[in-house]
This record gives C-alpha cells, sequence and structure tokens, in this order.
C-alpha cells in the first residue's frame, strides 16, 4: 500500500522512459481517495507533453477525470471518500472508465499515447519527471497498480476487481 499526503516529501513513485510505442493502455489499482481536494492519482509525461495521460479525484466536479493527449474528460461517477474502491481506465479506440468492475462511461479517443515518458505514481508533473507542487499531490491510498501496454476486457477487469490472485493471462504488465 502507497499512502500519500500533501507533502511534496510523501511517497511519490518515479518511472522514468517505461512507456514506449504502445497506443493502447489499462491501468488499474485499488484507491482510496481523500476527497477533500484534487487528488493526483497517475501521471505519464513527455518532453512536449506535460501531461499526456493524467488520473484524477477532480474536486470541483466530484468525479474521477482524465487527461490525454492535452485534452479533460471528466467522468461524471462520484467517487466515496475514505472508501476502497477498485478503479480501471483504458485507453485503446475509446477512453473508459471501470468502478468496481463495472463499465461506468466510455468517450471516443482522440490523440496519441507519446512515446519515451515518465510515470508519476501520486503527483502531477508539469513538466517530464518534474515541476511538481503541493497542489498537485494525491490524497489518499493505492494498492495492487498495474499498467499493461494493451486493452483488457471488461471480463478481466471485472475478475480483477472481484479477486486480488486473479492472473491475468497473456502479457505481463509494463509496470507491475
Amino acid at each position: 500500500i502507497m499512502h500519500t499526503s500533501k507533502n511534496l516529501n510523501s511517497s511519490c513513485i518515479f518511472i522514468c522512459h517505461c512507456i514506449i510505442s504502445v497506443q493502447e493502455i489499462t491501468w488499474y489499482s485499488w484507491i482510496k481517495i481523500n476527497t477533500s481536494g484534487d487528488s493526483f492519482i497517475f501521471s505519464y509525461a513527455t518532453s512536449g507533453e506535460a501531461n499526456n495521460i493524467l488520473v484524477f479525484y477532480s474536486n470541483k466536479y466530484k468525479s474521477l477525470a482524465l487527461n490525454f493527449d492535452g485534452k479533460r474528460n471528466v467522468f461524471e461517477i462520484g467517487m466515496p471518500a475514505n472508501k476502497w474502491v477498485f478503479v480501471a481506465i483504458v485507453i485503446g479506440n475509446d477512453l473508459s472508465l471501470y468502478v468496481d468492475g463495472v463499465h461506468q462511461s466510455s468517450i471516443p479517443k482522440s490523440g496519441k499515447i507519446r512515446q519515451d515518458g515518465c510515470v508519476v505514481i501520486g503527483q502531477d508533473q508539469d513538466s517530464k519527471c518534474g515541476g511538481f507542487q503541493l497542489s498537485g499531490t494525491f490524497i489518499g491510498l493505492i494498492q495492487n497498480m498495474n499498467i499493461y501496454g494493451y486493452e483488457l476486457s471488461p471480463e478481466i477487469i471485472e475478475n480483477l476487481s472481484q479477486d486480488a490472485r486473479y492472473q491475468v493471462p497473456g502479457n505481463s504488465p509494463i509496470i507491475p
């Protein structure tokens, strides 16, 4: 479990140069959010795009939001405060959100996943692997996070949400 707080010296994880030449991603994790403000869960930045992929809780909309290739997409799905929730975001032909294994919303994908970037968990990036601000941190807990370089099926996402020991068939995650 990764525990974070409103402190730039708190827990965040940097993984540089890891997403190379994929155009589909499935990101999932168990999260427990303190919904008192914006909370930045997952950030992928490249030299040319500070938030090529950004998953966060928007306090303004009281929902999960996804920035993808420079565009903000708000999934109007309320998130309970201080409760464990399984969240999956699939970027393929569409941008799709799953909560507790159930498909909640899809919107058309426009743009692309840029290459040679930096993944940071628990902090927004204003530049590749940097530009951190206190207002861009994650407040809460993150557990069992994985990223795959392809779309996981709705059935696999449902199984993952119900059984932490479920093994995804096929390729290993690009970030286990």
